[in-house]
């Protein structure tokens, strides 16, 4: 089997860091594995470092501010349509199985993938409008429509993720699939690095035990603030004949 993974970004954020881990963890099952990116960076990066395949496409959100200029939503409508062509074709030559769309926050891959007439994976790891004040450029009915029509499967990050777009997909199926957690983006965690290990840990000063008021020597009666002279004596070992308190009181 051969996926080709369709990446919202070049960085290596959440969920960036979850898509190599799905990478990593198919590559050890002997899946193949290309990648689409919008551009270069920290996540092609670590594609090169474990052998993956990419083709950088410079497509864009399908989602922005509410408040945006409307001619942005067609610049990036014309231009998600325009290089659906290319990667469609980029996902036939290398042999696709299956296209995987990382978040709601691109359409391309569903696209291409209709081209190229290949079932396509849609991972929600979004809220929308609830998560970060972002819209659809082709508007939310239209746009959830499209995920319903253009979804083979859709999965989500969390059942609250899950809940908010059951009922846009159905009949389609959505599954809840919790992100994991690696120490190191780029490798193994050795074993004194693991999640298992003791951590180094300082005793704040509030959990150092303490006298309980009033219970110093009985031979003396309630405890008393210790001045310099105090501190002095027990440093020479003996006790001092005149006392000094710590506020500077004379007797």
């Amino acid at each position: 089997m051969r996926v080709c993974f369709v990446s919202h970004t070049s960085r290596t954020g959440g969920a960036e860091r979850s898509l190599l881990e799905t990478i990593r963890a198919l590559l050890a099952r002997d899946v193949e594995c290309v990648a689409l990116l919008p551009g270069q960076g920290a996540l092609a990066d670590s594609l090169d470092r474990i052998g993956v395949e990419y083709r950088v496409l410079p497509y864009k959100w399908w989602t922005g501010r509410a408040d945006g200029p409307l001619w942005r939503r067609f610049a990036r409508t014309a231009a998600n349509l325009i290089l659906a062509v290319p990667a469609s074709s980029w996902i036939r030559r290398q042999r696709v199985d299956i296209v995987y769309t990382n978040t709601i926050s691109i359409c391309l891959g569903a696209w291409a993938a209709g081209l190229a007439g290949k079932p396509h994976v849609w991972h929600i790891r979004e809220l929308g409008h609830d998560h970060n004040r972002s819209v659809f450029d082709l508007g939310e009915r239209f746009s959830l429509g499209l995920i319903r029509a253009r979804s083979t499967l859709c999965l989500a990050n969390s059942f609250c993720v899950a809940e908010k777009y059951r009922e846009a997909v159905e009949p389609k199926e959505i599954r809840v699939i919790y992100q994991g957690v690696q120490l190191d983006a780029d490798e193994d965690p050795e074993p004194e690095q693991s999640v298992r290990s003791p951590l180094p840990l300082r005793r704040r000063r509030s959990d150092q035990p303490r006298q309980a008021p009033g219970r110093g020597d009985p031979r003396r009666g309630p405890a008393q603030p210790r001045g310099s002279a105090d501190r002095a004596a027990d440093r020479r070992g003996g006790r001092p004949t005149i006392r000094t308190s710590s506020t500077g009181a004379r007797g």
